[in-house]
């Protein structure tokens, strides 16, 4: 949960904050298995003057045995970077693919993508067009989607779980284990028997509850994991990226500080809905 947490205050939305500005020539490629395109990457004025440090990082998705390099990586505003992708010569790399850079510049981030369609020879050429939103958009629509799932679960919560009867148990189970752990300590064989025998109704009560709960889940994951795949649809893939994080995660946060959709996505979802539970008072 604390990761959760500092996940959620660090990663944000990117935008081209004062002094960082930086473009691709065009934002969308049309190609084929064995092919090489490059594109040019135009950074001016990074920062408060001309010829302060900028390096740039490839991000996103490639197509499979494919590489994308950025030349030069680093250097100073203003700077023109050649970005290039060499297409593996595989059929299987035929789909659609968002891939950019991140722009740093001190403090300062800007992380922008080109789409990628790769067709298969002999294929019917379709118009170029874009994938998914750019960022903060991105971003701002995943977590806008956290909370309404976080919603709907706290719904569905109230439907189903009685939470009255649930804390009423909760309360009872910690004094009975209260009870049976002073009676152990104090060898009093005569409780523990007496406890024995009303264990049985404890445990039945609390499968109850646990059941409740259970019921819960079964119904609010199928949204979860449909809403998951409409939006990797929409945004662009499942390595999509839809935020930044200056605070390195490992496993969630990439090298240039990027945050994935599956990530952003997941902790967006529990963590807004362990906070809306006890805003609404749902949790026990």
């Amino acid at each position: 949960m604390v990761a959760a947490l500092i996940a959620m205050a660090s990663a944000a939305p990117v935008y081209a904050q004062s002094g960082l500005t930086a473009s691709f020539a065009t934002t969308c490629v049309t190609s084929a298995p064995g092919a090489t395109f490059t594109d040019v990457v135009t950074i001016t004025d990074a920062g408060a003057a001309s010829g302060q440090a900028v390096t740039v990082k490839v991000v996103g998705s490639i197509p499979k045995d494919s590489t994308a390099t950025v030349t030069p990586s680093s250097g100073t505003a203003p700077l023109e970077a050649n970005f290039t992708v060499a297409i593996a010569n595989d059929s299987d790399t035929a789909g659609s693919y968002q891939e950019g850079v991140v722009v740093t510049a001190g403090s300062q981030h800007k992380i922008l993508f080109i789409a990628l369609h790769v067709e298969k020879p002999g294929q019917t050429a379709t118009a170029c067009s874009t994938i998914g939103l750019p960022l903060p958009e991105s971003t701002l629509l995943v977590t806008f989607t956290s909370v309404c799932l976080g919603l709907f679960t706290q719904a569905v919560t109230r439907r189903f779980v009685d939470l009255d009867a649930e804390r009423r148990m909760k309360a009872e189970l910690n004094e009975f284990n209260k009870e049976k752990r002073e009676a152990t300590l104090a060898k009093d064989k005569a409780k523990l028997e007496k406890l024995k025998k009303k264990e049985l109704a404890m445990m039945q009560a609390r499968t109850k509850v646990q059941m409740a709960r259970t019921k819960v889940t079964f119904i609010t994951i199928v949204p979860l994991f449909l809403i998951y795949y409409l939006m990797a649809s929409f945004l662009g893939g499942y390595g999509s990226i839809v935020a930044v994080s200056p605070i390195p995660i490992p496993y969630v946060v990439g090298g240039a500080g990027e945050m994935v959709l599956f990530w952003w996505y997941i902790i967006g979802s529990f963590t807004l809905s362990s906070l809306l539970s006890r805003l609404m008072h749902t949790n026990t």
